[in-house]
């Protein structure tokens, strides 16, 4: 678990540089259902509501509170984070799943959303 904070601390960073200051439409809104796997489901820094997903267990918020309020996971592909997400990050195992629709760029080497 320890290990986890520092990647989905960078993640929920580096979706706070690519969305800027407003949340784009559907990103981080509440009600937001997320995909398949839980990626981009609405949540709150004390709420539970990322912890049923079957893979986005973690809110972005909680570990960065100015970050658009979303659950993600780590990841290493696209592929894990489902569909309409991809993976974002350094490329130095500090990766994390984000919404397409809060924009931002991909960081794997397919450089595709799936």
């Amino acid at each position: 678990m320890t290990r986890l904070i520092p990647l989905l601390t960078v993640a929920a960073t580096l979706h706070l540089a690519a969305c800027g200051e407003a949340p784009k439409r559907g990103c981080g809104m509440p009600g937001e259902p997320g995909n398949e796997k839980g990626v981009g489901k609405y949540c709150t820094p004390a709420g539970d509501e990322c912890r049923k997903n079957s893979f986005a267990v973690f809110c972005t918020v909680t570990f960065v509170p100015d970050a658009d309020p979303y659950c993600t996971n780590s990841c290493t592909d696209d592929s894990q984070c489902g569909t309409g997400a991809f993976c974002s990050g350094s490329g130095m195992g500090s990766r994390g799943c984000v919404p397409a629709i809060c924009g931002g760029t991909p960081s794997t080497s397919d450089g595709g959303m799936r």
